[in-house]
């Protein structure tokens, strides 16, 4: 015995469709969020670190010069066991962002400030 076909017995509707769609678009957005935000997160850690590398170069330095600070971040590369291609940069910069005090000898990164 057959039964009769009907229209709606053939596949999803449009409504389940476009429900289905907005979920996935939903959980997608979330996902991307949480992506963005740890990626930075990891970044300024990163940015923290590198910078803490260069203030222990200050105080070596200072150590071996009789407490004088450096005039820049220059002379501080030969303190430092530095593997990167670059001395002294923000991961989040295409530059090397740290500003350096000559007075005081601090060391602080604009984009991620203390």
């Amino acid at each position: 015995m057959a039964f009769p076909r009907h229209g709606r017995d053939r596949g999803f509707s449009l409504v389940e469709l476009v429900t289905i769609i907005a979920i996935l678009g939903i959980l997608v957005m979330t996902a991307m969020a949480s992506y963005v935000l740890t990626g930075e997160r990891s970044r300024a850690l990163a940015c923290r670190g590198n910078q803490r590398v260069v203030e222990d170069g200050v105080a070596q330095y200072q150590a071996a010069h009789d407490g004088a600070l450096p005039g820049s971040l220059a002379p501080i590369a030969l303190y430092v066991k530095w593997s990167g291609e670059a001395f002294a940069t923000c991961l989040s910069a295409p530059y090397p962002a740290f500003e350096y005090d000559r007075t005081t000898g601090d060391v602080s990164c604009p984009i991620h400030p203390r």
